[in-house]
């Protein structure tokens, strides 16, 4: 997740590419309880090569915290944008049933900035 949905579109066009675009994406707007444990992650503690798609690295970090279940959530900066931060859910911590979806509607991404069209 993003903190902004401008970023969370750039994330999905990055990761998905331009013309494998699914339907059905759902824009969410979430609410963490301040008393739920989170982390935030700086560039600097995460692996070098962080940002590079190929790493395995980034994923070994992730993988690992999940297992810890050491907190419910967790603040990362993107690698597309470093300076903004995407929000990662763990599943397998206690208080991840506390994070409540507020708002849910679905997403249409325009195609005008993929295509180049107007």
């Amino acid at each position: 997740m993003s903190r902004h949905l401008s970023l969370a579109i750039l994330e999905i066009l990055v990761h998905t590419g331009a013309d494998n675009l699914p339907d059905g994406f759902v824009k969410l707007q979430i609410s963490i309880p301040e008393d739920i444990r989170r982390e935030s992650r700086a560039a600097s503690d995460l692996p070098a090569r962080w940002g590079d798609d190929t790493t395995r690295d980034t994923q070994s970090v992730g993988d690992h915290w999940v297992a810890g279940a050491r907190s419910a959530a967790s603040q990362l900066p993107s690698a597309i944008v470093p300076e903004e931060e995407n929000v990662v859910v763990n599943p397998r911590h206690a208080d991840a049933g506390r994070i409540a979806v507020l708002s849910q509607t679905p997403l249409h991404i325009d195609s005008r900035p993929i295509h180049g069209g107007s």
